[in-house]
């Protein structure tokens, strides 16, 4: 399955999410600084974000986690990439595989958060996140 020639989707979570239907309620201390998401296919990733990306996946699964697994499976190239970042930085990520591809019904994984962003409530925003782009992506 190729993705190439599909479009990215992106929104700006901004410091009054209560209005935005894509974010829950957060602390006060992370709506300091607005959160820039983003859903890419692999193809329209950039090699700095690409680099971002396994940086944080290994920093987060290898040397946190002590995973000893193959991280990249052959499986990113034909997946969707969600990606929140602040101040340019990529805070937390995950992986949107289409139906078909691991499983019957669309899967999100690779989920991850910076270390120094968790207990924000950044993590639930990221899994709704990753929920809402399945369904515009995938609908049904």
């Amino acid at each position: 399955m190729s993705l190439s020639g599909l479009k990215s989707i992106s929104w700006v979570r901004t410091g009054d999410i209560k209005t935005n239907p894509f974010s829950i309620e957060v602390e006060e201390s992370l709506l300091m600084s607005d959160i820039y998401w983003t859903c890419d296919p692999f193809d329209q990733l950039t090699s700095n974000q690409l680099y971002s990306i396994l940086q944080l996946r290994t920093e987060i699964f290898v040397m946190e986690q002590n995973c000893v697994y193959q991280d990249m499976d052959d499986l990113d190239q034909n997946a969707y990439h969600v990606k929140g970042t602040q101040d340019k930085d990529l805070i937390c990520y995950g992986r949107l595989l289409a139906p078909g591809v691991k499983y019957t019904e669309p899967a999100i994984g690779r989920v991850i958060c910076a270390a120094d962003k968790r207990r924000d409530g950044l993590g639930s925003e990221l899994m709704k996140n990753a929920i809402r782009y399945c369904e515009e992506l995938w609908p049904g």
